[in-house]
């Protein structure tokens, strides 16, 4: 009897110290992420920005200036146990924000052949998110690691990331002078 309650107790307090481990792990995927869509969230305070497009032959539209707003940042986030050693856990992140284009009086489309006429048209045109970003971390030596990320369009992934960039690179606003 003595052997199975001290089998009992060893294993209570392996458990214990699996789920705080866990506990651990989601608590600081959540710290890390929370800074991140801060970030993000703040940049949208800093009002529209004006780009250039380059040339995309698969869309066959020509180079052009145009102006957007990204707004309404939607966010998701799940952290899995893994069987890796090296990185026990995996932790995701998913985000989407809608966009708001400005269009001119004479340009519905939004395509501007100047960045002052990108910057000076005041007419805007509410387009939904349709795209969702996922950005996969593995939990490293205390820290997180971004590992992958992708693009999913109309509720399929269809593009992975060869060069992981941040998703402040992908979602921040930063103000045009």
């Amino acid at each position: 009897m003595k052997k199975f309650i001290l089998t009992l107790i060893c294993l209570f307090c392996f458990s214990l110290n699996c789920f705080a481990g866990e506990q651990e792990a989601v608590a600081s995927f959540k710290a890390m992420t929370n800074n991140i869509v801060s970030e993000i969230q703040e940049s949208y305070n800093h009002g529209a920005k004006v780009e250039y497009m380059k040339y995309k032959p698969k869309f066959n539209i020509g180079d052009y200036w145009y102006k957007y707003q990204m707004t309404n940042l939607k966010v998701e986030l799940d952290v899995q146990k893994t069987d890796s050693l090296i990185s026990p856990y995996k932790g995701i992140l998913e985000l989407q924000a809608d966009k708001i284009w400005y269009i001119s009086k004479d340009n519905s489309v939004g395509h501007f052949a100047t960045m002052e006429e990108a910057k000076n048209a005041n007419f805007s045109k509410y387009n939904p998110a349709y795209n969702v970003y996922r950005f996969t971390y593995m939990y490293q030596g205390d820290n997180w690691v971004l590992k992958d990320v992708s693009f999913r369009f109309l509720d399929e992934y269809v593009w992975k990331q060869n060069d992981l960039k941040s998703p402040q690179e992908y979602f921040c606003m930063e103000k045009d002078n």
